[in-house]
């Protein structure tokens, strides 16, 4: 009787024992990022300390930057980068190579080790921040939609008051969003839901493109934006990223190369360093990493 009792308590215990470490594993794995946040959180910030960045009117550069999270293996190494005034970027690299380190130190939300991020010359540690980032848009691979009209995402942060109606309807023309707009019976007045629930995937980044060029920052960055679309609602992202050629910086990360074929300049990186560079044509017909990921992807 004893050993069954044992027995018994044993199977009881075992699942829970089992849930425990499978949870201690998982809080272990988020032990980096938790770091990360807190530092962030310790760093004393002064968004006022620097000099004013004013309007970008000639390129980003990165100047031999290196980085790493919390001092540990580098993420990035000797990192020299252009983006230029109206012209349109790729970058291309594996997970995990450090294309969404190099748009962090872009946007200033971290600073690099070793080298310089320049904005027209000037170095990003010396400005307040805010004067960067309201020349930004971002627009990443999880668009936040939040909850209220389509109005009121497209403006976000404008008062109701103070919303032009004719730059609304020129940025869901260029973002390719008035076409699903105009069929909705409310149209710009229509409640979209918590985090956009009654909107398709494509629906949402389309609304978050047309956010961001309502607010007309001379930088708009596409952070794999288009990784988790269906085939149809990709190819209207990438041609809205298409119809801003010439007009704003564009720079865009992209597993899918398709998306960036039409680049003036494309970046490959690769476990923190820039292996090749050059367009679309030069890099397919070229033997490294571009080269393979156009063999092995449609560019139909």
């Amino acid at each position: 009787p004893m050993l069954a009792v044992f027995a018994m308590g044993m199977y009881r215990i075992l699942p829970l024992a089992s849930a425990s470490s499978s949870q201690a594993m998982t809080f272990a794995s988020l032990l980096p990022s938790v770091e990360t946040v807190v530092s962030l959180m310790e760093e004393e910030i002064d968004k006022k300390s620097g000099r004013a960045l004013p309007a970008m009117v000639e390129k980003i550069e990165f100047q031999n930057v290196s980085f790493s999270y919390s001092n540990r293996e580098v993420v990035l190494e000797d990192m020299s980068l252009t983006f230029e005034n109206n012209k349109f970027y790729g970058i291309v690299g594996v997970s995990g190579s450090g294309k969404s380190t190099i748009i962090d130190l872009l946007s200033g939300f971290f600073k690099p080790q070793k080298g310089k991020v320049l904005v027209d010359g000037i170095d990003l540690n010396e400005v307040d921040a805010s004067t960067w980032l309201c020349q930004l848009g971002l627009i990443s691979q999880e668009a936040f939609i939040f909850s209220g009209t389509i109005e009121d995402n497209i403006c976000f942060g404008v008062d109701a008051e103070d919303r032009d109606q004719d730059r609304i309807k020129e940025a869901t023309r260029i973002a390719y969003a008035d076409e699903f707009i105009d069929l909705l019976p409310e149209g710009c007045q229509t409640m979209v839901g918590e985090r956009g629930v009654k909107l398709s995937g494509g629906q949402r980044q389309r609304l978050a493109i047309a956010r961001a060029i309502y607010l007309d920052p001379p930088v708009l960055i596409f952070d794999e934006a288009t990784s988790s679309l269906d085939a149809n609602s990709e190819r209207k992202v990438q041609e809205a990223i298409e119809a801003l050629h010439g007009k704003r910086t564009v720079i865009v990360v992209a597993h899918r190369l398709v998306t960036i074929s039409e680049a003036d300049y494309i970046y490959v990186i690769e476990n923190g360093t820039l292996t090749e560079e050059g367009t679309h044509e030069k890099l397919r017909a070229g033997n490294g990493l571009y080269g393979n990921l156009c063999a092995k992807q449609s560019l139909d």
